[in-house]
């Protein structure tokens, strides 16, 4: 199991490959429990303030997370 986290995204992931996130929705407080699945076949994970990225065994690197700042690296800014 590893976890990382920091700011309004957190995300564990587990020995099978699943991913795991957790954040705010809206401005909403963070749902309790055991977080939304967001990705299979993961191979490790990473955090910065407020996005986090999903490394597959494949080798296909994605994001998810706000994007007020370019965290997602898709070019787009959004308030």
């Amino acid at each position: 199991l590893s976890a990382c986290g920091w700011g309004s995204a957190a995300a564990y992931l587990k020995t099978d490959g699943s991913a795991y996130a957790y954040g705010l929705d809206g401005g909403s407080p963070p749902i309790a429990g055991a977080g939304t699945l967001v990705g299979t076949g993961v191979a490790r994970i990473a955090s910065g303030t407020d996005f986090v990225y999903l490394l597959g065994s494949d080798g296909v690197l994605a994001s998810l997370g706000q994007y007020g700042e370019g965290q997602l690296g898709d070019g787009q800014v959004s308030a």
